[in-house]
């Protein structure tokens, strides 16, 4: 039951997001207060991510041709409970490709996603992704079950 709870508030939370994509602010300096702006080596990509928040961890992952910055208006809610984990997918955003050979297929980007949390020594305990296709939420799941 608390499973399907949790799992239930998961599917709330990604229809919000949904719902107010085109509300994020635009320009804002800071992400939301009390996150905070990091890079790490991940997968062999310099990974631009937001932290915040304390608990289980959610994963918010952007859709193709957005950043990390369109869940501004959203992350706070989860960061009340869980340590929100807000990364621009590499090659875009402020995870600028690292050279012209670079490989952006999903299984790629998963691989790059799943190393930015090992190095965080964290392990999703949810992940949402907006966007009409849930491709790289989907393959980094199904690459990585136990993580």
């Amino acid at each position: 039951m608390r499973r399907l709870a949790h799992t239930v508030a998961v599917f709330l939370f990604a229809a919000l997001a949904a719902a107010t994509a085109n509300a994020r602010a635009v320009g804002m300096p800071q992400f939301v207060p009390g996150f905070a702006s990091h890079t790490v080596q991940a997968g062999g990509r310099t990974i631009y991510y937001r932290i915040g928040g304390s608990g289980p961890t959610v994963l918010l992952l952007h859709g193709y041709g957005d950043t990390g910055q369109m869940w501004s208006a959203l992350a706070r809610v989860p960061g009340r409970t869980h340590t929100v984990i807000v990364p621009d997918l590499p090659g875009l955003g402020n995870s600028r490709p690292e050279n012209p050979t670079a490989q952006y297929d999903m299984a790629s980007v998963a691989r790059s996603i799943h190393s930015l949390m090992q190095q965080l020594k964290l392990h999703r305990r949810a992940l949402t992704r907006r966007t009409q296709c849930c491709n790289d939420a989907a393959q980094l799941a199904l690459s990585f079950p136990s993580f």
